[in-house]
């Protein structure tokens, strides 16, 4: 539905510095967001009836100070639960440091756990994301190591080189890039 709003938490904390909302560099003070759903089908609608960026415009990397704690979330589509029981921490965001960013959900009824770093930085027009470290688990049945590097250029121009292992309890272990 048009109306259906993408995001609702029961309870949620942004502090922004007063020159983010006169036109200054987009900083997070703090984001703090208990119980959040979001809905897919209706942030793809909204994000379908934003006007068109630029092409020449380079990427912006939003600067957050304290990082991001979001406790006991979802994700749904439609009716359907794509995540639950979602937990997400990240550090601080700031170009040319590493972040860190961890992540558990019950998918399918099945704990994952997701554990990413890497350096953001902008080059040109183009957001790098250098020393990327990926490590994905799910119940101890299977295991997603990878490292590499990624950059965007904006909209679907991405791309990424990581090799690494995936190794699954009952199938044994792969090599993949």
């Amino acid at each position: 539905a048009a109306n259906a709003p993408c995001l609702l938490a029961e309870r949620g904390r942004l502090a922004v510095p007063w020159h983010t909302f006169f036109g200054g560099p987009t900083v997070i003070t703090q984001l703090q967001i208990d119980s959040p759903r979001v809905d897919l089908d209706a942030l793809q609608s909204w994000m379908a009836g934003l006007p068109p960026q630029s092409g020449n415009a380079p990427p912006n990397i939003p600067r957050i100070d304290t990082g991001v704690d979001i406790t006991n979330g979802s994700v749904v589509r439609g009716n359907e639960v794509l995540l639950d029981n979602l937990s997400l921490r990240a550090g601080s965001l700031v170009s040319g440091r590493p972040f860190p960013l961890s992540v558990t959900a019950t998918v399918g009824g099945a704990p994952w756990q997701l554990r990413l770093s890497g350096t953001p930085r902008i080059e040109g027009n183009t957001l790098q994301l250098d020393a990327i470290s990926l490590h994905l688990t799910q119940d101890g049945k299977v295991t997603l190591v990878l490292d590499g590097h990624a950059h965007w250029h904006g909209a679907a121009d991405a791309a990424a080189s990581l090799t690494g292992k995936l190794d699954r309890a009952d199938a044994g272990q792969d090599d993949i890039s």
